[in-house]
């Protein structure tokens, strides 16, 4: 069946519609005789709907070769609620790992960039009962390399004064230096160059409560197939490290100041 726009067959219409039994339906423009469309728009298939894509594999799939932006969404609503642009949401009872999204960039030149965000008051917001941000790569920044945390007195409870010799604990830490296996692991992006830190098994046996338990999910090609397997790691708060250097030099410090006071009660004898 071929419709022009207005509806009816019409040979000399440049907008059509044409259905069939092997291709779905095709939206596009230009007919040979009424009998097929030779500028093709978008096709409807299998239940797959392709712009600029004549075998669309997705519920909707995109191609462009020609277009700086391969889809335009902009939301110009007014309303007091929050507002998205594009709001993706997955949910799956399945064994297989949830992404509300994916992207990936990859070109012969130029920088890549999976994901290319601006905001003018937060660039990226991101909320989770997990990882906020989980990263393979090394993380930059222009402005500073420190995370802010939420340390407001209103948002604590049971606060009380760090009651451990922080020295003794940090006697038993055992900085190393080390290589990532790099070549073993090429897609957690690891840096090749020497690292100084420390063992996630041995911090474990002084202060568990700085390890956490990660899962590095498994990683796949733009196909959905498993080219490199989920992998169970340990990782390290090294946040928790701060408070216990800083105790650590406050009982040295009293130990200085004792030991001062010794040494003069000394001198005047």
């Amino acid at each position: 069946m071929y419709l022009s726009s207005t509806g009816n067959r019409d040979n000399n219409e440049q907008g059509a519609i044409m259905m069939t039994q092997s291709d779905g339906i095709k939206i596009g423009t230009g007919s040979n005789a009424g009998t097929s469309i030779t500028d093709e728009w978008a096709r409807f298939e299998n239940g797959n709907l392709g712009i600029g894509e004549d075998s669309p594999a997705y519920p909707l799939h995109i191609e462009t070769s020609t277009a700086s932006r391969a889809a335009y969404i902009r939301n110009n609503s007014s309303s007091s609620i929050s507002r998205y642009g594009l709001y993706s949401y997955t949910t799956s009872n399945g064994s297989g790992n949830n992404f509300a999204g994916r992207f990936y960039s990859s070109g012969s030149s130029g920088n890549d960039y999976g994901i290319s965000s601006y905001g003018s008051d937060y660039g990226l917001f991101v909320s989770s009962g997990g990882y906020a941000i989980y990263s393979t790569g090394s993380n930059y920044s222009t402005g500073s390399s420190l995370w802010s945390t939420v340390s407001d007195q209103k948002m604590k409870k049971n606060i009380k004064d760090l009651q451990i010799s922080a020295i003794d604990l940090v006697l038993q830490f055992k900085p190393k230096s080390y290589f990532y296996k790099y070549d073993e692991y090429p897609h957690l992006n690891f840096q090749k160059s020497q690292q100084w830190g420390f063992i996630a098994q041995d911090i474990e046996k002084i202060m568990p409560e700085m390890i956490r338990e990660i899962t590095h999910p498994a990683q796949e090609d733009q196909e959905g197939n498993i080219i490199h397997p989920e992998i169970d790691i340990k990782g390290v708060n090294y946040d928790r490290l701060l408070p216990l250097l800083i105790k650590s030099i406050q009982e040295q410090q009293e130990m200085i100041q004792e030991l001062k006071s010794e040494i003069e009660e000394l001198k005047n004898k």
